[in-house]
This record gives C-alpha cells, structure tokens and sequence, in this order.
C-alpha cells in the first residue's frame, strides 16, 4: 500500500502560488476597449415618451408594514374532531372537481377562521 502524506506535505511552491492566484508563468489577458459611438440615424429607434407627471406628492414606493405581514403566512397546527376532518376533505375535494374557490384546505380553513373572528369581534 502507498505511504500516505499530509495535505501540506503535498504543497509545492508552484502549487501554492497557483491557488493564491499569483501564478507569474500564467499568460496575462489583455483588455479589449470598446469604442462607444452614436448610432446612425438608420439605427436610431424612436423616443419612448415619458409618463406624465402627477401634480400631488409621490407616494412611497415601499409597502406599509401592515401590508407585508398580511401576506405572510405563518403555520399553525391544531387537531379536528375526525367528523370535522373529513367533512373539510370532502368540501375541498369537491370545490377543486367543481373548479371553484376555496379550492384548497388553506383556503377554506383561513376563510372559515376569519368569518368566525370577524362575528365573535376580534378581526375588523
């Protein structure tokens, strides 16, 4: 079997300088320059007008903070009454053969939830 060596047994100078990129035998790449011109007046294409401006201040283009943490969603778990389980399956399975929306148990549950806290006041 082979005498096995260290990993910096194996280095050479050569080898080194190769990987800290400062290999001097390496050919240099030369730059090319690019001459930037005007187009022709054959290759000029024609002006995109711009948008009217609004007299009215400019609203912020970021979203409110409301409005991103509507759009998360976040995992809750609970676990349903084996009547209750199957009768969502069954709506869901029904809803997506039927092509209408709530078509997914995300969809019904969140739906289902949201009407329940609105009635019991604790969504607006």
């Amino acid at each position: 079997m082979a005498e096995r060596r260290t990993l910096g047994d194996a280095m050479t100078p050569e080898k080194i300088a190769f990987i800290r990129n400062k290999d001097e035998k390496a050919p240099q790449v030369q730059e090319k320059t690019v001459e930037l011109r005007d187009p022709a007046p054959s290759e000029q294409t024609e002006a995109i007008p711009s948008r009217s401006r609004s007299r009215g201040r400019a609203r912020p283009v970021e979203p409110q903070a409301r409005e991103l943490l509507d759009q998360v969603l976040v995992p809750v778990t609970m676990r349903l009454q084996h009547r209750t389980a199957q009768a969502l399956k069954r709506a869901y399975l029904e809803q997506k053969l039927k092509h209408l929306r709530p078509d997914t148990l995300q969809q019904i549950g969140e739906e289902a939830l949201v009407d329940w806290l609105i009635k019991a006041g604790y969504l607006d």
